[in-house]
């Protein structure tokens, strides 16, 4: 099992200073909060999320099982991305094997709806603060990628 270690996610940040590619300017108090009572609710997902689809209640024990005991706003931004974007892959980033799990496969408009919806998941399982946190990187994120897209 692959496991997002601590030290790996604020390397990321602190080498890169960016999500996906986009420089970020983060303005916020960087927090870690212990993510267990988070993969509990991810593990339950659809008590939090009623009426969604079942992938996405399939991705919150996906990331139950693979964040790691600690993480920061960005971290998560971070973490979720590179998840989505391994399981698009169907390679695990870290040992380059093929990942074998019901997430894998899908059309490219099935990542997109998992990118679309992490703030909504956050905002369903972690508490408030770290939540909106999360939602204002998501957002500058997406403007960041406008801005590139018209150059």
């Amino acid at each position: 099992m692959q496991n997002w270690g601590l030290e790996r996610v604020f390397s990321e940040i602190c080498s890169l200073n960016s999500f996906n590619g986009y420089l970020l300017v983060v303005k916020m108090k960087e927090y870690a909060i212990s993510m267990e009572p988070v993969k509990e609710k991810l593990r339950n997902l659809q008590e939090y999320m009623p009426d969604g689809l079942d992938i996405i209640y399939d991705f919150g024990k996906y990331l139950a099982d693979k964040l790691p005991p600690k993480l920061v706003p960005i971290g998560f931004n971070i973490a979720t991305g590179a998840m989505i974007n391994a399981l698009e892959a169907g390679v695990d980033e870290v040992s380059g094997e093929p990942i074998r799990n019901s997430l894998t496969g899908y059309d490219s408009i099935a990542y997109y709806l998992l990118r679309e919806i992490v703030p909504d998941i956050a905002e369903a399982v972690c508490p408030e603060d770290f939540a909106k946190d999360v939602k204002k990187i998501y957002e500058q994120v997406n403007v960041e990628m406008q801005k590139k897209s018209r150059k």
